[in-house]
């Protein structure tokens, strides 16, 4: 909850936010799609503030390489993940990634994100 205190005090403090926060609707949209499309090409790292204002770091990917085929649910194989079983609304401002350490399907808001670090090659 200390995020969100801190939030509430810059808000009333007219004080800029992130990249994310200050960003059109377009240039969120795009950052989003960005995002998304590194997700798919390998594990990256993602440092974000949680809902109770600590930090984490994640290894997130996206990428079908690093995620198990049980984590999909499929007509044919009568698998269904935990998560799919109560679909939810679709949330621009929430990123659904699967963690490789956990393994298990994760997310954090795109306006908490700290660093992004993607290693090449």
């Amino acid at each position: 909850m200390e995020w969100e205190k801190q939030e509430t005090m810059r808000l009333l403090q007219s004080r800029p936010g992130t990249v994310y926060q200050e960003s059109s609707d377009e240039e969120k949209q795009i950052y989003r799609q960005w995002l998304k499309k590194i997700l798919h090409t390998g594990v990256t790292s993602v440092t974000f503030v949680k809902s109770d204002g600590s930090l984490r770091e994640m290894k997130a990917t996206l990428d079908p390489v690093y995620v198990p085929a049980t984590a999909y649910p499929t007509a044919t194989s009568g698998t269904v993940s935990e998560s799919a079983k109560q679909p939810r609304a679709e949330n621009d401002d929430v990123c659904k990634v699967w963690d490789t350490e956990a393994g298990a399907w994760r997310s954090f808001r795109y306006d908490r994100i700290k660093t992004i670090s993607i290693q090449l090659g």
